[in-house]
Order: structure tokens, then C-alpha cells, then sequence
């Protein structure tokens, strides 16, 4: 029995914003490790979801042996709070890198545009 944390992203413009990511060999990289660091456990696997080779999501899973007779709601529940656990880093981790790609693009955007009239001598 599986015990699954799933976050897949729907929101159109994040996943335009990843496809871009996704054209450049060295964002796409830095974005996968990051993830990969925020996720990753000994004790649980993860699983990313694509669609058009673009990152959509991601999966926290972990084994349970609910028949096996030293199992207890002890074991469940840890193990629901470690798949939990990893996906809020992992959500954390996107909210952040998003932000921040989000926050940089409008800096760059601004600093192209021309300052008005009569603002500077």
C-alpha cells in the first residue's frame, strides 16, 4: 500500500513560465536540483510529473505494510506526516523559486522601460 502526497501545478501561466525554464539547459538544471534537494528522503521516493517535457508537478511516496503484524496507526501516521513533510518543502521550494524568477523578470522589465520626461536633468 501506497501512502501519496501529489502537487500538480494547473495555473497556465506558472507552466508557461517552467516551459521557458525548460528551453535553458542551465535553469532547468538548477531548478531540478533544487527540487530534488527539497524533496528528497531516505525513507521516501519522489516521482515528477511532465507534460511536453515541461515539469508539472511532483509525487511524495511511501511504502506502508499495513498487514504485516507489528503495524500500527503509529506507522501510518508517520508515515503520512513524512510524505506531507517533503511536499511542503517542495511546494515551499516552488513558491520561492517561482517569486523570485517572477520578482526578477519585473525588475528587468522596468529597468528597460524609459524613465518620463523631465524626471532627470
Amino acid at each position: 500500500m501506497l501512502v501519496i502526497f501529489r502537487f500538480i501545478i494547473e495555473d497556465e501561466k506558472i507552466l508557461e513560465f517552467l516551459e521557458d525554464i525548460s528551453k535553458d539547459k542551465s535553469k532547468s538544471g538548477k531548478f531540478a536540483f533544487g527540487l530534488r534537494s527539497a524533496i528528497n528522503s531516505p525513507t521516501s521516493a519522489y516521482r515528477f510529473h511532465f507534460k511536453n517535457e515541461t515539469f508539472k508537478g511532483f509525487e511524495i511516496i511511501k511504502r506502508i505494510f499495513p498487514f504485516h503484524e507489528g503495524f500500527s496507526i503509529k506507522d501510518l501516521d508517520d508515515a503520512i506526516q513524512e510524505v506531507v513533510s517533503a511536499g511542503v518543502m517542495g511546494q515551499s521550494f516552488l513558491l520561492v523559486f517561482i517569486g523570485e524568477k517572477e520578482l526578477e523578470q519585473r525588475i528587468i522589465e522596468e529597468t528597460k522601460t524609459e524613465p518620463p520626461d523631465g524626471m532627470y536633468f
